[in-house]
Order: C-alpha cells, then structure tokens, then sequence
C-alpha cells in the first residue's frame, strides 16, 4: 500500500465531504448591503472587495466555528471507537492549527438572497440609509477569478459561491460525516503490517482537522438565519498555499488593524 497515495486520497474525499454539497449556484440577482461610502467606492473602481475571514463584519464567526468543532470532538471523544481519533484531533485544533490551516488565503465577500431584510439593512448597510446592490453572480466571478493566477501553473484560485450554514443539527451531521469517514480510513489502515500507528492517527487527525475547519468556515449562529447569506470564497484555498499563487492582497484600516482583502 502506497500510505501518501492513500492519504492524498483522504484528503480528497474529507474535501468532497466539506464543501462541494455547499457549493450554491445562484441563478438569480445576489445582493449586497453597504453603505453610502462603500456604494462610491464601488463604482468609482468598478471592484468589490473580498475580505481576509479575520477581517468579516462579525468577529465572532471564527471563535463560533472553532468552538462547534471543539464541542463536537470532545462529546466524540467519550464514545469508544472515536476516543483515539477524536482526542488526537483535539490536540492538534487546540496546539497546531494555525499550522497545518492557512487562515490568511480565505477570503470571502458576503451577499444575500434578498435584496429586502431588515437585519441586513441595519446591520450592513448604515442603520437603513446605505444601499443594498443587486449583482450577476457570473459576472463576480470572472472578475474574482482573472485576478488570482497561480503564476507557476495558470490554475486561478476558483472562486465559488457558498452556502452558509446556521442550523446546529446540519453543523453536527456534517462534522459526524467528517469524523466518520476519517476513522473508516484510519481502521483500514491499522490494519495494515509494517505502520507506524501513532504516526498514521497523527496524519488522519491532521486531515480531519483541516477539513473540520474548513466546513466550519461555513457556519454561523443560527441568529442569523434571516440573512440568507452566500458567499463568494476559494474553497481551494490549500492548493493555493503550496501552489504559491499570487492572490494580489491589498490591505485597509479597520479599528487598529490591518485588514487583508481582494479586489474583484
């Protein structure tokens, strides 16, 4: 058995797992509340901005995804044959996953459904006096996609739009879809002669971890569900670290920090 072979081949079906069944496909106007400020910035460089995850309008977001995937490993931890994988993952969400997770390649511009919710208009768009902007779908991502080229092999970073996630059933069915796929693997690896086990839990629990992450990436409180939000995000993000892609970042003040973000 070929384990790096077998491994990339974890990594594929976690990723399979993770985000295609949220990919969304937009077949109407997609909307996006901002204020007066943001609406001339707009049309004035004919851009919209996708935002580093860091930098969202909701810093809550982060510390909300990474605790559904710390509650969920630590309730899996006590059933038996998830105990090992589970709490091996733990120690690697809570010591190492800036690591093994590049948080600085996400970025994410949001949009709505409706171009009408009242929680949109107070929250995004200036208290009800900004503007909320109706976009082709197809038009943002071209415009997202010729500017993020991987120079070495021509591949871009292939934007997509993706559905958020707010009901916590849907979050925990995923997570246990994740988890579950990653310990069949790692249970047919065990069994095989001449493996290091405690390197091979090591790598599933990495892989899982990393996947873990990147669907929780998705999910938001379920306060929000009024929103109705999608988002326009590289999913591929990992293929662009190791690719070296040249994602043209550009940086704005917000509060006392820097904030990375693309135009598109």
């Amino acid at each position: 058995m070929n384990v790096h072979s077998e491994l990339d081949k974890l990594h594929r079906e976690l990723r399979l797992i993770a985000a295609e069944p949220h990919c969304a496909s937009p077949g109407k106007i997609i909307y996006h509340y901002t204020s007066a400020d943001g609406l001339l910035g707009i049309l004035r460089t004919g851009t919209i901005w996708a935002t580093n995850l860091f930098g969202l309008n909701d810093p809550d977001e982060v510390a909300h995804a990474d605790k559904s995937c710390r509650d969920f490993l630590l309730e899996r931890s006590g059933i038996t044959e998830y105990r090992e994988l589970a709490q091996r993952a733990i120690e690697i969400q809570e010591n190492n996953i800036h690591l093994i997770f590049p948080y600085e390649l996400i970025f994410s511009a949001s949009f709505s459904f409706e171009g009408d919710l009242p929680g949109q208009w107070d929250k995004y768009a200036d208290s009800g006096h900004g503007y909320s902007i109706g976009f082709d779908p197809r038009s943002l991502l071209n415009r997202f996609l010729a500017d993020c080229v991987d120079p070495n092999s021509g591949s871009t970073a292939n934007f997509t739009f993706m559905q958020m996630i707010y009901s916590d059933d849907k979050k925990r069915e995923l997570l246990q879809q994740l988890l579950a796929h990653a310990y069949t693997f790692w249970e047919k690896l065990k069994g095989q002669p001449d493996l290091d086990g405690d390197r091979m839990v090591d790598h599933v629990a990495t892989r899982l971890v990393y996947w873990m992450t990147e669907a929780s990436s998705l999910f938001k409180t379920e306060d929000w569900r009024e929103e109705m939000e999608v988002r326009n995000t590289n999913p591929n993000f990992r293929e662009l670290h190791l690719g070296n892609a040249q994602l043209n970042k550009q940086f704005r003040p917000s509060g006392n920090e820097l904030v990375s973000y693309l135009e598109g």
